[in-house]
């Protein structure tokens, strides 16, 4: 896919993305995942999260053994990746992102659909994603953590801002909003494209001890064998 100089001013491009833009390329533009890469390079997320949501995610899969980088990574498709996938700033996906190891990045970590994990899932910033979250590791993240599914863990939950979920939040070890002196003044919500007639089926949420701060959902306590739940299913 082409993006043009044109298609952006339709878009109602910025005049500062306007000037970023013919920087570095004529009105004929680029391929569209040229331009991603380039505003990897530079770490400019936001510019690349309004290109995604005007452009729309690609139906385009990368698989990498592992993806290390000292910038930011974006990708207009799914990402899949064996072992780790680790940025310095954020990492972006139109579509999934999987990793048979842990994902982590310095700032951000955002897909259009499902964010899988072997290992931890961790972020300087907020994690999120239009499908489940899952780690068999634990899930931390230094903003919030929304997901239009469900949230699971085998590991801990914890976020510096709210937790949301369109449904079930499950996690093996602690769950937690909020951290230092904001503990407890964050919510927790769970079921949030669920009908609350439905809660006990679709939006549980289940960890050794009950949130403090949970407003939303079903808790169910679990027990020790909560923290084999990646290993039992699938």
């Amino acid at each position: 896919m082409q993006i043009s100089r044109k298609m952006l001013t339709d878009w109602g491009a910025c005049a500062d993305d306007l000037v970023w833009f013919d920087a570095h390329y004529n009105e004929d533009g680029a391929e569209y995942q040229q331009i991603l890469n380039k505003l990897a390079e530079e770490n400019k997320s936001s510019c690349a999260a309004w290109l995604l949501e005007k452009a729309g995610a690609q139906d385009t899969i990368i698989e990498r053994y592992e993806i290390v980088t000292e910038n930011s990574f974006f990708f207009a498709g799914k990402i899949k990746v064996t072992n780790v996938a680790q940025v310095k700033f954020t990492l972006l996906a139109g579509g999934s992102i999987e990793a048979g190891d842990g994902i982590n990045a310095g700032d951000g970590i955002n897909a259009g659909e499902c964010i899988k994990a072997g290992e931890c899932i961790k972020a300087g910033d907020g994690i999120n994603a239009g499908g489940v979250i899952k780690s068999e590791g634990s899930i931390k993240a230094g903003d919030g953590i929304k997901a239009g599914g469900s949230i699971e863990a085998g590991g801990s939950i914890e976020a510096g801002d709210g937790i949301n979920a369109g449904e079930c939040i499950k996690a093996g070890e602690c769950i937690k909003a909020g951290e230092g002196i904001d503990a407890g003044e964050f919510g927790i919500f769970a079921g949030l494209s669920v009908r609350i007639c439905d809660w006990g089926l679709r939006a549980i949420v289940s960890a050794p001890v009950k949130p403090q701060n949970l407003i939303s959902g079903f808790f169910v306590e679990k027990n020790e064998d909560v923290r084999n739940m990646g290993k039992k299913r699938d």
